[in-house]
Formats: structure tokens, sequence, C-alpha cells
């Protein structure tokens, strides 16, 4: 159902939607136009929302997320992460530390706005004009972007309004957690996930919605057919590979790495960059360049001081120190290697108390597959895609607790149900 919207008061999402519009449309700006202000404008946005949200939930009683399940994992990450700040304060990077405070934060706001929403309320005209501009608007700057000759797809350059195509897919899939949260309801079509996976020809992002939907819709009753499925899907891909179609063609150095590392007379840590070029035989040595990166960082990470363990080497050190002066391309040991292990614990608990609680169902598809990908890519300092993500994480978790709880009958009920027979001693 659809109704309209007065001054946004029919759905307190629509709050939340139009900051993100407004920080949409200035990143859409700074693509088009190479203006840095407007990027920088940006952050005084992500500022300027967490606050107007905040206050504006300050004299709201009850809703959020209660239980200290919540609470101690965000304590961990807080306290290590400021830690980091403090001790590696001359070398940080303060843009992505602004993001990596600011952005988990939301997983409450989206639980107390939640909470203000009407149980049976329908859905405002209003939210889903912003929510539709929220979604095209990066698709009309990469039209632009490609009508104007822009190589979007060269190694390394910005993709629309992102920073290239790894993040474009980590926010189509958040967005997919968004339209969840407003229609109240999942998409039930296993094409709709994949689409979306594949919308960027990334392979990461369509690798971990794949998995998402083997480990959360496959049943006892359908494993057959869904492991069948996978075969299929695998073979094929297998094919496409070899004969070079579209992304599928990235498999191959893929193929070619794992036979490097199972190879007994390769060392594969003590190769260059320049040897992986040699053996592999493309430039395209993402999985190769991968692992050697990660044994790289914890290498250093290994012989650093212990305090250094606990809060880490500082944001931005993985770039700073690197041989390949790169993120690791794995959020996790970033954030192990950059904020320290305090941090990190705080973090995979997070996500994980979040994935179980969300437990296994449809909703939980695009919250596992992003989980997932944060294991291949350098996601946790896109404020956008990861505020959206934490923001309907926290609304999704409130509903269905909300749900739980009304599912469970009230003392009154239980008496009429159970009729007494006296005391039992």
């Amino acid at each position: 159902m659809i109704a309209s919207d007065s001054a946004g008061k029919s759905d307190p999402h629509l709050v939340f939607l139009r900051f993100v519009l407004v920080y949409v449309v200035l990143l859409a700006l700074s693509a088009v136009t190479g203006a840095g202000l407007f990027r920088t404008f940006s952050y005084v946005i992500a500022l300027l929302m967490l606050f107007v949200l905040t206050l504006r939930l300050s004299n709201k009683q009850g809703g959020g997320l209660d239980g200290m399940q919540y609470v101690l994992p965000l304590l961990l990450y807080y306290y290590g992460l400021l830690g980091s700040i403090a001790y590696n304060f001359e070398t940080l990077d303060w843009p992505v530390a602004i993001k990596l405070l600011l952005a988990p934060l939301f997983l409450m706001i989206g639980a107390r706005i939640e909470a203000g929403r009407s149980a049976n309320g329908s859905v405002a005209v209003g939210t889903w004009v912003v929510f539709g501009l929220i979604v095209l608007l990066p698709v009309v700057v990469l039209a632009f972007q490609l009508a104007t000759g822009v190589n979007v797809f060269a190694r390394g350059a910005e993709f629309s309004i992102f920073a290239n195509r790894n993040n474009a897919g980590l926010y189509a899939v958040a967005l997919l957690g968004l339209y969840t949260v407003l229609a109240r309801r999942a998409p039930t079509n296993i094409l709709v996930y994949v689409a979306v996976g594949a919308s960027f020809g990334t392979l990461g992002v369509l690798f971990a919605v794949i998995l998402s939907l083997m480990l959360l819709i496959a049943t006892r009753g359908n494993l057959i057919r869904y492991a069948f499925g996978l075969l299929i899907a695998g073979a094929s891909m297998f094919v496409l590979s070899v004969n070079d179609v579209w992304i599928f063609a990235r498999f191959k150095p893929v193929f070619g790495t794992v036979q490097l590392l199972i190879d007994p007379r390769v060392q594969f840590a003590s190769l260059s960059y320049e040897r992986l070029y040699h053996y592999l035989g493309t430039t395209d040595l993402s999985l190769a360049f991968r692992i050697k990166h990660w044994h790289d960082l914890i290498d250093i990470l290994a012989s650093a001081p212990i305090f250094n363990s606990v809060f880490g080497m500082g944001v931005g050190a993985s770039i700073r120190l690197s041989q390949a002066i790169l993120p690791p391309h794995n959020d996790y040991l970033r954030m192990l290697f950059e904020c320290g292990i305090v941090t990190f614990v705080g973090f995979v608990a997070l996500l994980a108390i979040m994935l179980a609680k969300l437990g296994r169902r449809w909703e939980t598809i695009p919250f596992l597959a992003i989980a997932l990908y944060l294991f291949s890519e350098n996601l946790v300092d896109n404020f956008l895609a990861m505020a959206v993500f934490y923001y309907t994480g926290g609304a999704l978790l409130y509903r269905l607790r909300q749900k739980d709880l009304a599912s469970i009958p009230s003392p009154r009920t239980i008496s009429r149900i159970i009729p007494s027979h006296g005391n039992i001693t």
C-alpha cells in the first residue's frame, strides 16, 4: 500500500533517506564536475545527519536495541578505535578514521527510528520517490561518464560516484537491504539477488550473494536442487572463464594462483609481483596480489611492539607501511592491522551477533553477502554504503525482535490455555 506523505511524518525513515539523498547528490556533483569541494561537503552532511537524527531521537522513550549483546561489541570497537587514534595520532588518515567512528552508530539509530514506525502503516509516496532517486542518481552519473568517454572500467578508475566498481556493488547490495526495511518484506525471487550481485560486473559481489543464498535459503527439502544448481552454475562459470567471456575471464588467474599455492616447488610468499606476473602470464593478479599483500601485512604486525597488536598500526597504516602501498583488500585484516585486536574483536562480534539475530531468512541475504564481501575488499571506509548497512540492520533487528515478543503468549493467555489443577507439591 502507498499513502501520501505529510511533511515526512508518515514514515520516520524518510528523514534518513533525505540525508542520504543529499549525500548522493554531493558525490554526484563531485564526480561530474571533478570539484573536490562537493566531496568535502559530504563529510559535513555525514556529521550533520548523525547529529540531527540523534537529536530527534533524544526525547523519545523506549525502542531500540536492548541487551548487552550489542553494547559490549560496540564498547570494544570504540575503545580500540579511540586507543588507536590516540596512539597513532600523528600518522592518522583522518577521513577514514571519521568514517569508522560514525558508521556503526547508525545501527542504534536505525533501530530507534524503526521503533517509531507504525506496524500497519502504509508506505509513503515521498519515501519511494526519495529511495528511487538514491538508486537512480549513481546510474545517471555512470551513464554521463560513459557518454563523455570516461573509461570507468579501467583498473583503479572511479566508477560513477564511487571509488571503484567494488564499492558500487556494495552500495547496490546495501540498497537491497534498505528496500526490505521500507517495504516491510524481502524479495523472494533468487534472480533479483543474482541480478543485484552481477549489476556492476564485480565477481566478488556476485560470489558473496550466491553463497549467501546457498547458506540462508537452502533447506533439507531443497538442498539437492540447490546443490545441483550450484554445480551447474560452477561448471558454466568455468566454461565462460576458459573462453574469456565478460567478468568470468577473471577466474583464469584465480585457477593459476591456486596452482602456485599448492605447488611445493614455489615459495609463494617470497615471490615479487614481477615474478607473479611471469608465472601467471597476466596483469590481473587479483587473488595472488591479495594473498601476498596479506602475508606482508601479517609479517609487519607480528614484528611490531605489543602495543601495536592491541591498538594497531594506525588508520591508514596498511597503505603507508605495505610494499604494495594499498589497503589489504580484506576489511577484517584491515581492522586488525590498523586498529588492533580490540577493535577487531568488537567489529567481528557485532557482525556475528547481527547475523545470528537476523537468522536464516530472506531478509538476511544482503547482510551476510556484505559480511562475506568484506573478506576480499576495502569497503568499511565507504561511509555511504556502510551507514545504510548498519541503519537497515538496526531497523530489521528491532522489527524481528518485536515479532518474537509478540509471538510469546502473555501469562493471561497461558492461564486460559492451561487450566489450573491446584498447587503442585
